[in-house]
């Protein structure tokens, strides 16, 4: 009679999570494509391992442009004493969108005798985001004005920028 042993080995799989309820959030334009995503819970965790996982967020928008239902990248990573026993499904499907960040004209104070011509205004632009300057975002040129005149009574009047225009702006006076 010969003793014979068989070893024999079993193969647990890491368990699929899906990632329920994440929505990526609308923003104003900032010139990057990073996407704020809330809201995700975890389906499919075993009982005892709730506390010992951690969802982390990272979202990406396709285009940093201003738009609406602009599709959205979610890349989850998960952490935790329990996280090597799964394995987790991406999102799909994420849209928001992107609103035009603000720029405002700012006219440099001038002052300017009765009766004398009304020119030689200037200011510029604040509300730029990214390191973006008037010269590589806008187009148009930038006018100046006011609803003064020569014969104006003295006192104080607006001076408005305008002419400018930006895909991802608009423009306050």
């Amino acid at each position: 009679l010969t003793n014979t042993s068989v070893n024999t080995a079993a193969a647990i799989s890491a368990a699929s999570l899906a990632i329920n309820g994440l929505m990526a959030s609308n923003k104003v334009y900032d010139g990057t494509v990073a996407a704020t995503l809330a809201g995700g819970s975890l389906a499919g965790v075993m009982a005892g391992d709730a506390g010992q996982l951690a969802l982390a967020d990272v979202g990406s928008f396709a285009s940093k442009n201003v738009g609406t239902g602009i599709a959205v990248t979610a890349v989850e990573t998960l952490s935790g004493a329990a996280a090597g026993n799964y394995v987790l499904v991406q999102p799909t499907g994420l849209t928001a969108s992107i609103t035009p960040a603000t720029l405002i004209y700012e006219a440099t104070p001038a002052s300017r005798t009765a009766g004398q011509p009304l020119t030689g205004f200037s200011g510029g632009l604040t509300g730029f985001v990214a390191g973006e300057t008037q010269a590589n975002v806008t187009a148009g040129t930038l006018v100046w004005q006011t609803p003064a005149d020569a014969a104006s009574r003295a006192g104080r009047y607006a001076i408005d920028g305008s002419g400018l225009t930006a895909a991802d702006y608009v423009f306050l006076e």
